[in-house]
């Protein structure tokens, strides 16, 4: 019995330890300075040239991939993408490019022509 009690102490102090290692964690991740926080900005990007809900989903999963891009949010009805976005990692002009490079106009940045074309053909304007 006497070994039972030693390891259930033993088991004991180590999760009490590890609790505190935890709690030091913490404590540190929320005291970084401000220079360090995610600064969020959302911006409205004109897409004139979305036809469908493909091209939401086209124009979703690429900026999902940008490194910054917190969220976005498309309606093809308004042809607008809502993005929020970490200025710290990206910007506005950053995303607008990223869009063009997928095929699609973006504000008045014009689509790039072969990423276009390979864009399926409801894509494309007039291919309904």
């Amino acid at each position: 019995m006497p070994h039972i009690k030693n390891i259930l102490f033993v088991l004991l102090a180590v999760a009490f330890l590890a609790g505190c290692n935890k709690a030091k964690n913490d404590s540190t991740a929320e005291n970084k300075s401000p220079d360090t926080k995610a600064v969020g900005e959302v911006v409205k990007i004109n897409l004139p040239t979305m036809q469908c809900a493909t091209c939401k989903k086209t124009i979703e999963t690429a900026m999902k991939k940008v490194d910054g891009v917190n969220s976005i949010n498309v309606s093809v009805k308004d042809k607008i993408a809502t993005i929020d976005y970490d200025k710290n990692k990206t910007n506005q002009d950053k995303i607008e490019n990223e869009i063009t490079l997928i095929g699609y106009d973006a504000n008045g940045k014009k689509k790039n022509e072969a990423a276009y074309e390979k864009l399926e053909d409801c894509c494309k304007i007039g291919g309904h």
